[in-house]
């Protein structure tokens, strides 16, 4: 068997300028492979939001959590070639002029110094701004399409928590993190990798993409026994969009086969449609977590198959 030859490729060849790479993240396609990098469903991407300075990040996105009022705001900073002081001030004064509570520094080497300075940040400053830094590097298999690859060097311990969360990990949230890993191991040992593409973090939800930055589905639970898990169409400020399916609702719900819960409150940017797909949950039972996972993946399947038609 003949084997390929990879080539590493330079960042700064392939986009030539840092504009022309973050135009590229804030694309479909980078908007979902970042969102796949960080656990997160980031959607609205802005290129060169200055937010409330004058000085302009080079993407700004926003993701919705379930149950809550406000997006939260994520601040993206790439740079060809290795770390440095001015980029590194530069992520830090974009997040505060954007009001972000995460930010992303994106670069092609990483200096152990720059390292050390975001591992610091990222236990001192709680949950005020948590960062990550990604190293990003490029390449090919023979003549195959170039690939691009963002290794996590630091995140913020608990990865994408609720912005009141504080301090170290509780019981629960340890629990949560185990429960998606668990998911993710099944949904990969059924060969459903695709259902399962985003990082596993200690939260009450989980996101799964489904090649749009405009829509994800949502698997949220709740965090005390005998509670519900809901499986959901997460539309991101779009209300044409949401408007187009609620016209064939009833067509919608005549496939799903009962009737689902058609949210669309003005005070929030995002509208989703959902169900309760288990309505006595307990997450400290863990010998009822192999039933809760394959009712979750075929709730998952029946969103994104039947929605496909009508999207």
């Amino acid at each position: 068997m003949k084997l390929g030859r990879k080539k590493d490729i330079s960042i700064k060849e392939h986009y030539k300028t840092e504009k022309a790479f973050s135009k590229w993240l804030a694309s479909d396609d980078g908007v979902e492979y970042l969102s796949e990098q960080i656990g997160v469903s980031l959607e609205n991407p802005r290129l060169e939001n200055s937010g409330n300075g004058k000085f302009p990040v080079d993407i700004t996105f926003e993701f919705e959590i379930p149950d809550e009022d406000e997006p939260i705001v994520v601040c993206v900073e790439n740079q060809f070639g290795a770390t440095n002081h001015d980029h590194f001030s530069k992520l830090i004064t974009y997040a505060a002029n954007c009001d972000a509570r995460y930010a992303v520094w994106i670069a092609e080497e990483v200096h152990p110094d720059h390292k050390n300075a975001v591992q610091y940040l990222n236990e001192h400053l709680d949950e005020k701004l948590r960062i990550f830094l990604l190293k990003a590097s490029m390449m090919s298999i023979d003549d195959s399409n170039p690939i691009l690859i963002l290794d996590s060097v630091v995140e913020p311990e608990g990865g994408i928590v609720k912005p009141e969360a504080k301090g170290t990990l509780s019981e629960l949230n340890v629990l949560q993190n185990r429960f998606w890993f668990s998911y993710k191991e099944k949904c990969n040992e059924l060969k459903k990798e695709n259902l399962a593409r985003s990082k596993p973090y200690p939260q009450h939800w989980y996101d799964v993409r489904v090649g749009s930055s405009k829509y994800h589905i949502t698997i949220s639970t709740s965090a005390k026994r005998n509670q519900t898990i809901k499986v959901g169409l997460w539309i991101h400020d779009d209300i044409a969009l949401f408007s187009k399916l609620y016209e064939q609702k009833e067509k919608i719900e005549a496939e799903f086969g009962r009737e689902l819960d058609w949210q669309n409150k003005d005070e929030k940017k995002a509208r989703h449609v959902w169900h309760v797909v288990i309505d006595d949950f307990d997450i400290y039972d863990e010998s009822k977590w192999n039933d809760y996972f394959e009712k979750i993946i075929t709730a998952v399947e029946e969103y994104r198959d039947i929605f496909y038609k009508y999207l």
